[in-house]
């Protein structure tokens, strides 16, 4: 935690938390519906990837290290990792980043192929589906940066 500065409360308010799950359970819900429309299988797979990345990557890459282990973060795993995982250290929290590529994957496939899909079908559907494949991950990366993460310590060496 930066010297000096104090943070007052020890978690997050649960409205923020809601937010930040409707806004992520969005994002995986058009993930599979997009691999969905492309087969079954494909939709299966991504399910399993995408909660692999958050029940496994998420909290041993990031939150064992972060000041909110064992307490309610802004998407409420900080309980939940201190459950699954032992406590890293906070100062190896910023080596975690290399990580963030698998769980970015969780969106960025979806996008890939509703772009795929949108230049080959050329409709609109596809061209909405395309538009909220992009919208709700800058949204989720709105509402951290805006909402999330001025209360928190690692504000200054988090990447977001």
């Amino acid at each position: 935690m930066e010297k000096g500065k104090s943070f007052p409360r020890e978690a997050y308010p649960w409205g923020l938390i809601i937010l930040r799950w409707i806004i992520c359970g969005s994002i995986f819900a058009l993930g599979f519906y997009i691999f969905n429309r492309l087969n079954q299988m494909a939709a299966i797979v991504y399910s399993i990837y995408a909660v692999f990345g958050v029940l496994i990557v998420l909290p041993l890459s990031k939150c064992r290290n972060c000041y909110w282990y064992g307490k309610r973060c802004q998407l409420g795993w900080g309980k939940v990792a201190a459950f699954l995982f032992p406590r890293g250290k906070e100062k190896d929290f910023a080596l975690s980043f290399h990580f963030n590529l698998l769980l970015t994957l969780i969106w960025i496939l979806p996008s890939l192929l509703a772009l795929l899909k949108l230049l080959t079908h050329r409709n609109l559907h596809w061209l909405i589906i395309f538009g909220l494949s992009l919208f709700l991950p800058l949204l989720k990366r709105w509402t951290r940066k805006i909402l999330a993460c001025r209360r928190c310590p690692h504000q200054q060496l988090c990447n977001g």
